[in-house]
């Protein structure tokens, strides 16, 4: 409520900002003018600018959603300055692309070009790497907008959870933990680290441009934690369950949702 919105930090508040209050002209206006600027090649180095924005920054991922969707922009340019999506407006931006494939580009399960979305969001997490699937399934948790658009959210949770990246990683890690988990735990779960590693910063993505990183990231031993993703995903699975319970049609949801988490149930 707006009173616990009141006492958090800015940069908290703005995270948490109801999806009611996006302004949608604002996000289509710096959409536009970040294409604009993609589309010429940024020859004046205009973007850059741009991009030290925060209402720009935000927008971003948009740009590269439709450039991945077929959209043809300067992919380079695009990625290039992703750096500049600051800590604090990544997670802002993941829930402004979700408001826009569902609010604006209004894509529904049934669309044609579903398929198309769900292949750009997954080329964003894992080919990309610039944000993680929590990530991602916590700012679907967090959206609603005039009751609209809950089956596309369930849809895509469904569509990740069930992906042979995270069936694999289940299984890896089920079978690695199977001897004495007191014994090995430490050992299998830094080595499930190095198979399924994550990228928290911009090194992969410069791999795929071909961007030479001068000041090469020197990634630091995370905490198991921080490094597993069966385990981070296993804490959102009451807030899929008790989000599904909240929807028009919670028979449906719920017991879809039971089917998709059951694996994270039984392995936990």
């Amino acid at each position: 409520n707006s009173h616990f919105l009141s006492r958090l930090p800015k940069e908290l508040q703005d995270v948490y900002q109801n999806v009611l209050d996006f302004d949608q002209s604002e996000i289509m206006s710096c959409i536009l003018e970040i294409k604009r600027n993609a589309s010429n090649g940024d020859v004046s180095g205009q973007l850059e600018k741009m991009l030290c924005h925060s209402k720009y920054q935000r927008s971003l991922l948009c740009v590269i959603f439709d450039n991945l969707m077929g959209e043809p922009l300067s992919t380079l340019i695009l990625l290039g300055n992703l750096k500049l999506v600051r800590l604090y407006n990544l997670l802002y931006s993941i829930r402004i692309l979700i408001f826009y494939i569902i609010v604006v580009r209004k894509y529904t399960p049934d669309d044609t070009s579903i398929d198309k979305v769900v292949k750009s969001l997954i080329e964003m997490m894992w080919v990309l790497h610039i944000f993680t699937l929590d990530q991602m399934i916590s700012s679907l948790l967090m959206f609603h907008y005039k009751g609209l658009g809950i089956s596309t959210v369930f849809y895509l949770i469904e569509i990740f959870l069930s992906h042979e990246n995270i069936g694999n990683c289940l299984s890896c890690l089920a079978s690695s933990n199977a001897e004495d988990l007191n014994k090995y735990q430490l050992k299998n779960n830094v080595e499930f680290h190095r198979k399924f590693y994550e990228h928290f910063d911009n090194s992969q993505i410069n791999v795929n441009i071909g961007i030479e990183d001068k000041t090469a990231y020197q990634h630091p031993t995370l905490p198991i934690y921080y490094g597993n993703l069966i385990y981070r995903l296993s804490f959102y699975i009451d807030l899929i369950l008790w989000r599904s319970l909240e929807t028009s049609e919670p028979e449906i949801h719920f017991k879809k949702m039971i089917s998709v988490t059951w694996m994270f149930i039984s392995y936990h």
